[in-house]
């Protein structure tokens, strides 16, 4: 049998990848796995060897295991020697587990485009895999075009990412009713039996007459079958309108006086009035919830998000803002947000003290909202801040790995040096970004001020205005998951 594909892993992530393999296999690629499909007649290097030699493409899977994983390692440089191109293209391709520390990549594999991996993405990343490397194998019936639904008619889901994939999956059944204010398809899902919004890329025309169903029936042996009727499903969905719950989340009075700000305060109570001004005439109802210094610990901010999330729907929007300090742990790359009486206490006060992103992925689980913003500023400063970690690519990295690993759209500030800290017009100046974006500069045409609209802007803008001020670029970092959705109106 030939492959389409070799995965390559440290055999601690067997489970992991046993599980793309089986997503690989419904989307018609074949993965040859050593765990699963090795003939053990067979001399095993030869068999590795000729696998890889076949395979249209090699996905090299890294994490914090595969130094240690001398097999793999073996693969990596055999993978090198042996391969050819595939279509034009490099026949090797990373997927990175998500968390892994960047000291861990291979140095053959850092400049190549990946993937990352994790429990929560099987499935999109099977699916991407499928549709853009092997589409010919992936049955037509998926790759339809598309066509304009009617209300009434039955949809089902022809594409997975990040705001769709834990809810369902390719082939699923959706009752389409309308075009929703944010101009999503506003659908009925029977399979978690309430509504949601999707986006026409996520879906196609159902072939399947769903609203016209034949029912049969049979005896006890299942035998006979009777005579065949036809009822009319008519199914009445109540339309839920959104409502918008931003969570301002700032720090100034660090306990720890090396750490205290000027303007993180200021920046969380501003952001809150625009949102509360621009949302009014999208959602049906604005709610702000603040955390303010004392009460920005890990306690308060678990108790804070379920609180949150009990009123929360899954067609409603949230936004959380932070502003404070945010470090990065050198030895692991990770993201680490600095609460109101974190005290450096030597080495693993970071890690013990910190809201590290599982922190934050584990509360925002109690937030049920498919559409979902965080911003970011929490530059670091001080002597502190200097002794204990520097900005720079390393931050870049552990900011994208927070934003895979919560699963959200996520926007943050980042600068080089202490004097992005200083204010513009009495605020940060990545946040006196976001607010001149949310008074309508990041509009577009129609007046919609959309996550994509105000990531741009921030983007277009808050170098120029840095450069300006204090002679250097300010670049802000984003990673959008999921569909593009309203915020605001100008």
């Amino acid at each position: 049998m030939k492959y389409n594909a070799f995965i390559s892993y440290a055999d601690a992530d067997k489970d992991i990848v046993k599980n793309l393999q089986d997503r690989l296999g419904r989307y018609g690629v074949t993965a040859w796995v050593y765990s699963v499909a090795r003939t053990l007649a067979a001399d095993a290097w030869q068999e590795i060897e000729a696998k890889i030699a076949e395979s249209d493409l090699v996905f090299f899977v890294v994490s914090d295991n595969t130094p240690n994983a001398e097999g793999q390692q073996r693969e990596l440089r055999l993978a090198l020697e042996k391969i050819v191109p595939f279509a034009g293209n490099e026949k090797i391709m990373p997927i990175f587990i998500t968390g892994t520390n960047p000291l861990n990549y291979p140095d053959e594999l850092r400049n190549k485009n990946g993937l990352f991996l994790d429990a929560y993405t099987v499935k999109s990343v099977a699916w991407e895999i499928a549709n853009s490397v092997f589409s010919p194998l992936i049955e037509t019936e998926f790759l339809k075009p598309w066509r304009y639904p009617i209300p009434g008619e039955w949809l089902e889901v022809s594409n997975l990412d990040g705001s769709v994939e834990q809810y369902f999956d390719i082939g699923d059944k959706l009752y389409f009713r309308a075009i929703s204010p944010m101009g999503l398809l506003e659908c009925y899902a029977p399979k978690i039996e309430g509504l949601f919004w999707m986006a026409q890329k996520n879906v196609k025309a159902s072939s399947d007459k769903e609203a016209d169903k034949e029912l049969e029936a049979y005896n006890k042996t299942n035998t006979i079958e009777s005579h065949r009727d036809t009822i009319e499903i008519n199914h009445t969905v109540k339309v839920a309108q959104p409502e918008l719950h931003a969570l301002t989340v700032a720090v100034n009075a660090y306990r720890d006086g090396d750490l205290r700000l000027k303007y993180a305060l200021p920046d969380a109570d501003a952001l809150a009035e625009q949102v509360q001004a621009k949302g009014k005439g999208l959602f049906n109802k604005v709610h702000i919830h603040t955390l303010r210094d004392s009460d920005v610990t890990k306690e308060g901010l678990a108790q804070k998000f379920a609180s949150i999330g009990s009123k929360m729907k899954r067609e409603d929007v949230f936004l959380l803002f932070v502003a404070g300090h945010g470090i990065t742990d050198e030895k692991e790359g990770a993201y680490y947000f600095l609460p109101v009486d974190f005290r450096y206490t030597g080495e693993g006060a970071v890690q013990k003290q910190a809201v590290s992103m599982t922190d934050f992925r584990n509360m925002l689980a109690n937030v049920q909202a498919m559409k979902s913003l965080i911003l970011l500023d929490t530059c670091n400063s001080g002597s502190f801040a200097e002794a204990i970690a520097s900005r720079g690519m390393t931050e870049k990295t552990a900011i994208t790995k927070l934003s895979r690993a919560v699963g959200r759209a996520t926007i943050v500030a980042s600068s080089k040096s202490q004097v992005a800290l200083e204010g513009y017009n009495g605020h940060g100046a990545f946040t006196w970004t976001i607010l001149e974006g949310m008074k309508g500069k990041a509009s577009d045409n129609g007046g919609k001020i959309t996550i994509n609209t105000l990531a741009t802007f921030i983007e277009e803008e808050l170098p120029k205005l840095t450069f300006k001020k204090w002679g250097y670029e300010q670049i802000p970092q984003k990673t959008l998951q999921g569909m593009d959705f309203q915020i605001g109106i100008r």
